[in-house]
């Protein structure tokens, strides 16, 4: 059995679905200490400030840098911790914007 598309015939009809771009939001920056000196291998957690909930995660890199990829904005805040001696944390501002 054999079909083909002929004259006067017709195709099923097929929904089609728009693709709507997404877009990422990013938060980043550097860990420093209390004097503005980079603080390398911090653990750097990221809380939403809505509600507190902790969202992400990551370790900053040999030069302090650190970054957050997003799938929605809103305003965040990070805690900043490294083990050692003497231990060093510290907490941004409850203000950031991802963008």
């Amino acid at each position: 059995m054999s079909s083909s598309v002929g004259a006067g015939s017709t195709l099923p009809r097929t929904a089609f679905r728009s693709l709507q771009a997404v877009h990422t939001f990013i938060i980043s920056g550097v860990t420093k200490d209390s004097t503005g000196a980079v603080l390398p291998a911090c653990t750097v957690d990221l809380f939403r400030t809505a509600d507190d909930v902790f969202v992400a995660t990551t370790t900053s890199d040999g030069s302090g840098n650190y970054s957050f990829s997003l799938a929605g904005g809103g305003t965040y805040y990070l805690v900043a911790y490294k083990a050692g001696a003497p231990d060093v944390a510290g907490t941004t501002v409850n203000t950031l914007e991802a963008i």
